[in-house]
């Protein structure tokens, strides 16, 4: 219960009954709460959390024992080996939570689709119509929308691709100041971005890099910084000047290899070579 994990955080760092529940509960409804007795209404266990200076997401964190939900942590492996190209981990890990049945169908879909776009096989029709069929009905986006459009968004037919990237960028206002955001949008048009230039699109490649540009001047945001220059970099190789853009290539591939980034030294390499 809520309030037997509110209590344990309250406990620990030694603040009272008083200093946690004052205005928003009496004395004897806040030990009922924390005793699981009772529930508090939405907007006040919101204070109460901000009393304690631990946000939602943190507080579901401490419940779940300082580790992540079952579900994010599969999610998190995926992404990190499908990021790392570990192709057969990636795989291992997709029978895994096939298994556990802790991701939704969707989810599922998406990775089905990742995993045979990774294996170079043919997608498979029932999965791309699942994921095909959530975000065509989709009226308004939620931030986990947007991970799973970025997660698969090169597995779509390319002008469905870019129509959902155009409903993608329209959210993006909604969030301008939520935690991450810039991450999460930035991660979209990189995905997206290599894409286009596989098709050749260098028109729409140069207008989606201006749209990058917005998310990459703070420094914590230096690894899609790196991104940029090298699509950058591309859009010369392949439009105006290779030889001038093999050159641009060539830098950039140097300073990811001091920075060991190797997913953009191995997007060089297939450029180039």
């Amino acid at each position: 219960m809520y309030g037997e994990t509110v209590k344990q955080i309250r406990e620990a760092k030694n603040l009272s009954l008083k200093a946690v529940y004052t205005g928003i509960c009496s004395k004897t409804n806040a030990i009922a709460f924390e005793k699981g007795e009772r529930m508090l209404a939405a907007d006040k266990f919101s204070e109460v959390l901000a009393n304690l200076m631990v946000t939602t997401e943190e507080f579901h964190w401490i419940e779940n024992g300082y580790r992540p939900a079952e579900k994010d942590y599969h999610l998190y492996l995926m992404r990190r080996s499908w990021n790392a190209q570990e192709l057969e981990k990636f795989e291992q890990q997709l029978k895994s939570i096939e298994r556990s049945e802790t991701v939704t169908q969707v989810w599922l879909a998406s990775y089905r689709l990742l995993n045979a776009y990774g294996q170079k096989r043919p997608l498979d029709e029932h999965d791309l119509g699942v994921v095909v069929s959530y975000f065509t009905r989709l009226s308004s986006w939620t931030l986990e929308d947007i991970h799973l459009f970025a997660s698969n968004c090169y597995t779509l037919p390319y002008d469905l691709m870019l129509g959902l990237l155009n409903e993608a960028l329209k959210v993006q206002k909604r969030y301008a100041y939520y935690k991450d955001s810039d991450k999460i949008f930035a991660t979209v048009l990189v995905n997206c971005l290599e894409e286009v230039f596989n098709q050749g699109d260098l028109l729409t490649a140069s207008e989606l890099l201006e749209h990058l540009k917005e998310f990459t001047g703070d420094i914590t945001m230096l690894g899609f910084k790196l991104f940029e220059k090298y699509y950058q970099a591309r859009l010369i190789y392949q439009g105006e000047d290779q030889a001038r853009g093999k050159k641009e290539l060539q830098k950039i591939y140097y300073v990811a290899e001091v920075l060991e980034d190797q997913l953009v030294m191995n997007e060089i390499k297939k450029v180039i070579s």
